[in-house]
């Protein structure tokens, strides 16, 4: 939080990535070590106007995996319902990243309950994140 907090302070926009690991989305996890990731990094004194969140499973980072469509978009809206219930925030931008690429992004953004992408080893090659943007 005190990291945040003065990022925050210096007028910096913050990208608070949450993720979980393999063995935790394997048992099923996921959703409950999320929401405990927010709710450690948050308290209700936090301006969340500066703040981006981006669910960006750890097992999925450079791996050429990404989780099922449908699993990408629940985890995104539990999220938000999440902020909703513990913060009072309603609208916070909510970032899919974690093998972001050319062939599955155009179907990760139309999903209703991700706001955008945390692009990382694609971003490295100028045609390929031209290709990414196209798709937003």
């Amino acid at each position: 939080k005190t990291k945040m907090k003065r990022a925050l302070e210096q007028k910096l926009k913050v990208i608070f990535c949450v993720g979980e690991s393999l063995t935790q989305f394997k048992q099923g996890k996921s959703l409950s070590f999320i929401i405990k990731q927010i709710t450690k990094a948050f308290d209700k004194s936090i301006n969340f106007k500066n703040i981006i969140i981006a669910y960006e499973p750890i097992w999925a980072i450079g791996t050429n995996v990404t989780p099922k469509m449908q699993e990408i978009d629940y985890i995104h809206y539990k999220i938000k319902e999440a902020m909703k219930r513990h913060f009072n925030i309603t609208k916070i931008p909510i970032l899919y990243g974690g093998s972001v690429k050319v062939a599955n992004s155009a179907d990760i953004f139309s999903l209703k309950n991700v706001d955008g992408g945390l692009i990382g080893g694609a971003s490295l090659i100028a045609s390929e994140f031209c290709k990414i943007y196209d798709t937003l």
